[in-house]
């Protein structure tokens, strides 16, 4: 919430010195090279905020779990009927650590097993060390797993000798664990797609008290999961996926459990000199975070109650998309239209393509960037020269989105102050902007 009301003052800062003291430059742009800057620009931050979501798979489940230090068994139980359970049928097992030299900013990533699951019954438990020495191995040589293991007791006492080997290297560290870059990561790897969930789309509600810890330890996994019905996810049916794939014994004081489902379009023509791009991302989060803090340290028997548990649903949604329709008349004949969307914002730039993307809002001119932040929007009509590819801008109008009263308008005859070109209007009003999911 601070940061979102952070946000709107920045937005109506920016705005009022733009208004008050910004003298839009009377110098000409070119219509082509403006139009291929906010096009790399719109592309830009497309990558940049879906950067690595196209490894993900359609669907997958991914939990965040912290457990007390002083019930490793426990922990090992819910670990091992995770795995027993899941769909996956192959583990990486990755240890982070924070960088002493960076705290905070970056971690240290140390693959250590993989886990192949034959059955419900047996898995394999290789060193990481051997896997990266099969991939230059003679061809036709196959490496022989280091352990077969039984999913039983067996393999959940190496979970928690493998759990106190970690906080035993955590006590040696001169850094100390937080949630943010100290954790095990237990991760889907079956179809070479690995799971890395970028923070942002992250959901894990985390007691600020329990940021810095000792007296626990973070185990983040994710899988696969199987097709379903997603008009059928709510609450209830989260919880009893949860207990059924953890088992009854568990003992986490606080954490998380997430449905990911992953809408990833991507698709390029040109034909009869029409070009379109059209990229889509949408991501939809189902999540119940789970908080149970004990008041005396013991293990706890019982299922998660859903009245300790509360559930989010996200709907996240990234669009860019290109047209262009080549031309060879007049500059003001020229059709394009250049679209960023995500849940909160829109950035279009439209020349003589259809009506504003906004309905509500009608521009002046054929040719204008049309912009909008949470409640704020933005015209900016641009002016052809005679017989030219140059245009220079005519107009700026402000609205606010629930107001019905009048936009504030600005011309380039109203103040006398320091030029700042159109580029770097832009930024400043979108494309340099904190994007909140």
């Amino acid at each position: 919430m601070y940061c979102l009301k952070h946000q709107r003052i920045r937005l109506i800062f920016v705005s009022i010195i733009l208004f008050i003291h910004l003298k839009l430059s009377l110098e000409s742009y070119d219509i082509i090279e403006f139009r291929n800057f906010v096009n790399k620009k719109c592309s830009d931050l497309y990558q940049n905020k879906t950067k690595n979501v196209e490894k993900l798979q359609k669907y997958f489940d991914y939990a965040i779990l912290m457990f007390y230090s002083e019930f490793y068994s426990y922990a090992a139980i819910s670990i091992a009927s995770y795995v027993k359970k899941s769909v996956a049928n192959e583990f990486d097992v990755i240890i982070y650590r924070p960088c002493i030299s960076t705290y905070g900013k970056n971690k240290v990533a140390l693959k250590v097993f993989r886990f192949n699951k034959l059955t419900n019954k047996f898995l394999y438990i290789s060193r990481y060390s051997n896997i990266e020495k099969s991939r230059y191995s003679f061809a036709g040589f196959i490496m022989s797993p280091n352990y077969l293991c039984k999913i039983d007791k067996s393999f959940e006492y190496f979970l928690v000798c493998f759990f106190r080997m970690y906080k035993a290297l955590a006590c040696f560290s001169r850094a100390r664990d937080n949630t943010r870059d100290s954790y095990i990561r237990i991760g889907d790897v079956s179809h070479g797609k690995h799971t890395n969930i970028p923070r942002r789309f992250q959901i894990f509600q985390l007691n600020p008290h329990y940021d810095l810890f000792h007296n626990g330890f973070c185990v983040r996994m994710h899988s696969e999961i199987e097709i379903f019905e997603e008009n059928t996810i709510n609450k209830n049916l989260m919880i009893d996926k949860f207990n059924n794939l953890f088992g009854e014994t568990m003992c986490i004081y606080s954490g998380s459990y997430s449905y990911y489902i992953v809408y990833n379009e991507k698709y390029e023509t040109y034909n009869n000199k029409i070009s379109k791009k059209s990229y889509k991302l949408n991501l939809k989060i189902h999540s119940i975070n789970l908080r149970h803090e004990l008041q005396i340290l013991k293990p706890i028997y019982c299922f998660y109650m859903r009245s300790r548990v509360s559930f989010i649903l996200k709907n996240i949604k990234i669009e860019y998309s290109y047209f262009n329709k080549y031309e060879k008349f007049s500059a003001q004949s020229r059709k394009f239209r250049i679209v960023f969307k995500h849940s909160k914002s829109i950035f279009e730039f439209n020349s003589n393509f259809l009506s504003c993307i906004v309905k509500k809002f009608i521009p002046a001119a054929s040719t204008y960037i049309c912009i909008l932040r949470e409640t704020y929007f933005d015209i900016i009509d641009l002016e052809y020269e005679a017989n030219s590819n140059n245009f220079k801008i005519s107009q700026i109008k402000k609205y606010n989105v629930f107001q019905t009263s009048s936009p504030v308008e600005f011309s380039p005859s109203l103040s006398a102050q320091e030029v700042l070109s159109i580029k770097d209007f832009l930024d400043m009003l979108f494309f340099n902007l904190e994007i909140n999911f």
